[in-house]
């Protein structure tokens, strides 16, 4: 599956805001579950987001967070902005 990634260090005092140009699916996975999604194993993210145009996270604990951006059932190039507020 093709998907944009985006690795962020963030604390619980922060947001993470994706902007996006067309529908998407939006994840935030911590580390460990990004490794286990790389190798195609079943994740449970932090938070997630189906068909969204743009969202934006609170972020649950200090620490590195990684934002999986899957096309889902739109095919085509997606552009992504993500900020750490």
């Amino acid at each position: 599956m093709e998907y944009l990634h985006y690795q962020i260090r963030a604390f619980p005092h922060n947001n993470i805001v994706v902007t996006l140009d067309k529908q998407a699916n939006v994840k935030l996975l911590n580390s460990i579950m990004y490794e286990r999604y790389k190798s195609g194993k079943n994740v449970k993210a932090s938070l997630e987001f189906i068909d969204c145009n743009g969202t934006s996270f609170k972020v649950p604990y200090k620490g590195e967070w990684h934002v999986i951006i899957e096309h889902g059932i739109y095919q085509g190039k997606i552009t992504a902005r993500v900020d750490v507020e």
